[in-house]
């Protein structure tokens, strides 16, 4: 019966990969976003478009950082499904024998 409870775990684990890397894209795409539209304001001149193109820059680097953070949290969520399903694989093993 622990085979099917470490089944089921990893099936969630799975879905947290799954999440974590549509977030990460969901991400992206606003980065590129914002890449756009700072790139849009290149000819703005004056005060209010230097405050605005800093906020978006500092905004840009926020998403770079936190999409980072989450695809490295990703690569370790699969490291540890590895390790798990390896686990699991040696116990059903173990069963037969």
């Amino acid at each position: 019966m622990m085979n099917d409870r470490i089944l089921v775990e990893l099936n969630d684990l799975r879905q947290a990969h799954k999440q974590i890397g549509q977030l990460a894209e969901l991400l992206e795409r606003n980065e590129q976003y914002v890449q756009q539209q700072l790139a849009r304001l290149q000819d703005w001149v004056g005060i209010s478009a230097d405050e605005m193109k800093q906020r978006l820059s500092k905004f840009q680097s926020e998403l770079v950082m936190r999409r980072r953070f989450l695809t490295e949290r990703q690569q370790e969520l699969l490291r540890y499904i590895q390790d798990m399903e390896r686990v699991d694989q040696s116990a059903a093993s173990a069963r037969w024998m």
